[in-house]
């Protein structure tokens, strides 16, 4: 098995929203709500802890997330797939509390 060529490095990962909403729905990039933002910084926390991904620092804009990132044994790219779907869960979840009555 060959190594990660990403292990040790800095990686600056770049976030975008998939599947916008419509302008009915959340008028507003998703991040520009706080709650949304909040959900995203307990997924990268959760990540630190349970997956030991090292976040050096990060942006959230609208609709997208800046990251300098490393991790130390597993693959980069499984991890940030993990933070993704955690962070997506979370505010899924959420936006179906919002919409209902």
């Amino acid at each position: 098995m060959t190594e990660d060529p990403h292990k040790q490095q800095l990686n600056f990962v770049t976030l975008k929203v998939a599947g916008a909403l419509s302008q009915s729905e959340l008028p507003y990039g998703i991040f520009d709500h706080r709650e949304f933002c909040d959900q995203f910084v307990r997924a990268i926390i959760y990540c630190v802890e349970h997956y030991h991904l090292q976040v050096y620092g990060f942006v959230i804009i609208s609709d997208q997330i800046h990251l300098i990132v490393s991790a130390d044994s597993d693959k980069l790219a499984e991890k940030i797939q993990t933070l993704k779907n955690l962070s997506a869960e979370e505010i899924i979840s959420q936006l179906g509390k919002k919409s209902t009555p």
